[in-house]
């Protein structure tokens, strides 16, 4: 009893005498890795070769803190205790220093030695890694992790403290003869390579890192194995290191020499640490500044930044106070000769404050134009944006030939929404949208809005950046998981975001990123340099899917927001989806929304941020470009600053209000359906049927379609409650501290989601109860895992689970299997409307080369196609087959002249609509293609036309419907 009151008595006044050191330096570990689930993405993130080095780093910035820690503040001393001071006084109160910080007995203060506090930030980070592989190994419930991690904790200390008490063996050992000191000398040598082993790694171009395979990537036996033997080295590389460093510190604490010699070697070693640490702290800054410190692990720039607080915090608090009570001791009585510099750190703290206080928020990155917002049109006040009815019949005329009265094809509107989620929901909705095109080609042709949230907002920008800049245009040899598409997404995504978030967030955005705003005039924060690392993000996209319309994409990004919709719109064959990308106005908790079209009929309760922005004066001289918009969109708490708007107030997250979008999608589908029964159908195309598919990307799977219908269903025991540690659940303060997070980003978002499902249902009823002829609207919840973090960094394994086509209900099956019921269910009311005819779809695509041969004939194809049903024998329906259009798309280039087909079930039908097409002067030949299970993805009866020559066309008959 008396020894456990011993250790009691040591960790109480350990924590007592140091407890701003133990948060400093644990705080920010304990956070990301224990708390946060981030920390499988950030280490998984490490195994890639351009990640590597980040393996050393980490390693070089958890040893600055624990020497930032342990080391005696000998660098001080002569500051704070005077030029005067005699070298017997200096080394007096040196020599008292290391009592304190090496936690030797006495009566007045029993304590924990510090080099253990200093290594102890370093073993959670490595315990970390082991729970990690431990959730790659078993299927561990969460309840069991904190124990395990408070298990390995009290164990990790156990050995540490058994290598402290054996020390003298090894110490002995070695220091016996020359030959074993010759060998301690050459285990040191070995243990520095170890040490920088992936540095070296990292920077010899010619070692072949041994990276995951693409045919890997498609086996999960193998991704686990290749991640679960990284892990394993990359603790052991950890263990390695702090046994190293720890047995280092024993034998600096043990060293027998003089008090003279021990206090030149701290003062040389806590000299060398502050000016390496502060040398790294501002190196980041100027990475950031250059959008270079995506190569840098947040874990570095969050040890960093917090071994540069231990140190200002011991210079200017622990070393002043710390001299004062020696003093005290030294003469028995307070001398009061170093009474005043206790009040330093009160001073720097009262200014610090001041300065935090006043320091105001930045205004969102503007750009000077002539023409200001670009909202009013030129030398008036009237709002020049579309009514939504107006641009939506623009769109169904530019995209669908609305105004063509002999064109019948059904159209199907593709209203989007996307959840918030950072990196994960941003890549889950762009992996989505861009494969979504080998079930449904030409999918971009048919979304009329995206309405997006925080991280989606960003996926869905780069979307639009792919599409309008033809960064990626449709290859016809691409198998079903387009290689180029994964590679782009993962060029894109499989970056850090976090780290410039970080630095910014606890120091650039307080002392370096103001004086860069002066140099260069413009209003730099972290919400800047995020700007502009998306930017940088989606040229090496591009550069690495060897994209020719590079120049595109710095353009799009630093266009005015409203460009995408009208600048040059004549000159536009095709018109771009509608971006609404939603925000919060943190001044009234109001939703606030970058909108292309008019918001006053739209029935939204929200403020129109151009039209406040435009109100002001600043609206008059500078518009607002698209990646400031968006990242208004994703300004999450801390990690972005909320940007003030001029006119308006400062904007926050979009999800504080609503978190999936769908709220404005709402609005935008009840206009348009209004518009559409009330005036299109009964007055402009009485035979042109529409069709509203709403998809909303989900990032979290308890938003779901059954609570969306109104469908409560009854839990069993495989549910899973919570994704927060069970025991926990009936604490009164774990759901005060849980609810705080959820409240403002899921307040509203179920309610959104499920009053969008409602609305659709009600309209399918109604018009079934009315017997009218047309197709029912869909609505599809596109999930993602729960598994995935919602984080600014994910990994690139990761991003191939996203990616993975396989079992039902995993990765891309869910939007192509949501897409084939579309189809499915378009095909069969075409069918039933042609007497049980077999429906096929078809997409055209032509190059500009068919284009320039024959102008008419590829304008016509399109309605021939549609006008013309091929019958076989018209005593049997089976065998006769009706052709609808879908889509037509112009590429720039291509060398193949061909209808392929990707069911042998329609190799018919593709041969028969061969012969006909060949009869019109047309040079093509039916293909099966099926190139790595591509028709897995696609809907029976697809047929696809690519165009690239034309023979001399044959004289139309007159029978022939053009």
């Amino acid at each position: 009893m008396e020894t456990l009151i011993y250790y009691f008595e040591k960790i109480y006044n350990t924590i007592k005498a140091n407890g701003i050191y133990i948060f400093l330096s644990v705080f920010f570990v304990f956070l990301l890795f224990v708390i946060s689930d981030v920390s499988d993405d950030f280490i998984y993130a490490l195994s890639d070769k351009e990640n590597v080095s980040n393996v050393f780093f980490i390693a070089l910035a958890f040893t600055l803190l624990a020497l930032s820690l342990w080391v005696v503040p000998a660098a001080f001393l002569k500051l704070f205790l005077g030029p005067d001071m005699t070298l017997s006084s200096l080394l007096f109160f040196y020599e008292s220093f290391e009592e304190i910080y090496n936690g030797k007995k006495n009566k007045k203060r029993n304590q924990i030695s510090v080099k253990y506090i200093a290594i102890a930030p370093w073993v959670i980070y490595v315990i970390t890694l082991a729970i990690c592989l431990m959730k790659s190994l078993y299927m561990i419930k969460s309840e069991w992790y904190i124990g395990v991690f408070i298990w390995m904790l009290i164990f990790s200390f156990y050995i540490l403290n058994l290598v402290s008490s054996i020390y003298h063996v090894f110490y002995r050992f070695f220091a016996k003869n020359k030959t074993r000191k010759r060998l301690l000398n050459n285990l040191v040598y070995i243990f520095i390579v170890i040490a920088v082993l992936p540095l070296i790694i990292y920077l010899l171009s010619f070692f072949k890192y041994p990276e995951i395979t693409e045919e890997c990537f498609d086996i999960e036996s193998c991704i686990k194995s290749y991640y679960r033997t990284f892990l394993m080295l990359l603790i052991s590389y950890n263990i390695f290191c702090i046994l190293g460093i720890f047995l280092f510190l024993i034998y600096k604490e043990k060293e027998r020499t003089t008090i003279e010699n021990k206090y030149k070697f701290s003062k040389d070693l806590h000299l060398s640490t502050i000016i390496i640490s502060i040398s790294l702290l501002l190196i980041f800054c100027l990475f950031s500044l250059n959008l270079k410190l995506i190569w840098i692990s947040p874990t570095v720039v969050l040890v960093i930044v917090s071994t540069v607080f231990i140190l200002a915090f011991e210079f200017l608090y622990t070393t002043p106070r710390i001299i004062i009570a020696i003093d005290r001791y030294k003469a028995d009585v307070a001398t009061g000769k170093y009474k005043k510099q206790k009040f330093i750190f009160y001073g720097v703290l009262l200014i610090a404050a001041f300065f935090t206080f006043i320091m105001p928020f930045k205004t969102i990155y503007l750009v000077k134009s002539e023409t200001g917002s670009g909202l009013c049109k030129p030398k008036t006040n009237k709002d020049q944006r579309w009514m939504l009815n107006g641009y939506f019949y623009q769109w169904l005329v530019h995209n669908h030939h609305f105004n063509e009265k002999d064109y019948t094809e059904p159209i199907d509107v593709i209203l989007i929404s996307g959840e918030g989620g950072g990196s994960t929901a941003g890549s889950w909705l762009l992996a989505n949208l861009l494969n979504a095109e080998r079930t449904y080609p030409q999918f971009y042709n048919n979304i009329f809005s995206l309405s997006t949230v925080s991280g989606s907002s960003n996926g869905a920008n780069f979307y639009l950046a792919t599409k309008t800049g033809k960064i990626l245009q449709e290859d016809p040899n691409s198998q079903f998981i387009d290689v180029r598409k994964k590679k782009f997404i993962t060029e894109l995504y499989a970056r850090n975001y976090f780290s410039s978030n970080f630095l910014g967030l606890m120091f650039s955005d307080y002392f370096v990123n103001p004086i860069a705003s002066l140099v260069k005039e413009e209003n730099i924060d972290r919400n800047y340099i995020l700007q502009q690392e998306e930017k940088e993000a989606m040229q090496a996209a591009g550069l690495a899917v060897n994209s020719n319309n590079l120049k595109s994409i710095k353009g799009y990004f630093d266009q005015n927001y409203l460009d995408l919709w009208y600048k040059d719109i004549k000159e536009k064959d095709q018109l771009n989806p509608l971006f609404f990308i939603n925000t919060t106005s943190m001044e009234t908790g109001q939703k606030a929304v970058f909108s292309p079209v008019q918001t006053g009929d739209l029935g939204l309760r929200t403020q129109d941020i151009l039209i406040k922005f435009t109100e002001n004066k600043k609206g008059r001289g500078f518009y607002i470009p698209m990646s400031a918009a968006v990242a208004q969109s994703q300004a999450f708490p801390l990690l972005s600053t909320y940007n003030k708007v001029p006119g308006l107030g400062h904007l926050g997250d979009g999800g504080f209000y609503e978190n999936t979008g769908t709220a404005t999608t709402l609005a935008i589908y009840r206009r348009l359906k209004a518009y559409y029964e009330e005036y299109l159908v009964e007055k402009l195309h009485t035979k042109r049927p529409i069709r509203f598919i709403l998809i909303n990307f989900v990032s979290h799977k308890d938003i779901d379609e059954d609570y969306c219908a109104g469908i409560i269903k009854p839990k069993t025991k495989s549910d899973k409650d919570d994704s927060s540690f069970g025991f926990l659940k009936k604490s009164m303060l774990y759901h005060t501290i849980a609810q705080t997070y959820k409240t403002p980003f899921q307040g509203h978002s179920k309610d959104a989601l499920k009053a969008l499902k409602m609305e659709v249902d009600n309209n399918n009823l109604r018009y079934n109860k009315d017997k009218r002829s047309r197709i029912d609207d869909l609505f599809f919840n596109i999930e993602n895992s729960e598994k995935f973090a919602t984080t600014r960094l994910i990994s690139k394994k990761t991003i191939n689970e996203m990616f993975r086509f396989g079992a039902n209900g995993k990765g891309m099956s869910m939007i192509t299997d949501s897409l084939k019921k579309a189809v499915k269910k378009r095909n069969l009311k075409i069918s039933i409307e042609n007497k049980g005819s077999n429906v096929f779809n078809v997409y055209i695509r032509y190059t500009n080369k068919a284009v320039k041969a024959e102008k008419d004939l590829i304008r016509d194809l399109r309605n021939y196609i549609s006008n013309e049903p091929i019958a076989f024998n018209s005593q049997k329906l089976q065998l006769k087959y009706v052709f609808s259009v879908s889509g037509t798309e112009k590429i720039d280039s291509f060398d193949i002249n061909q209808i392929r087909y990707f069911h042998t079930e329609d190799k018919t039908a593709a041969e028969k609509l061969c012969i006909k097409l060949n009869e019109r002067g047309f040079n093509l030949k039916p293909v099966y293609f099926d190139y790595n299970n591509f028709s897995s993805a696609i809907p029976f009866g697809q047929l696809d036309i690519w165009i690239d020559d034309i023979k001399k066309p044959i004289i139309y008959n007159d029978n022939v419907k053009r």
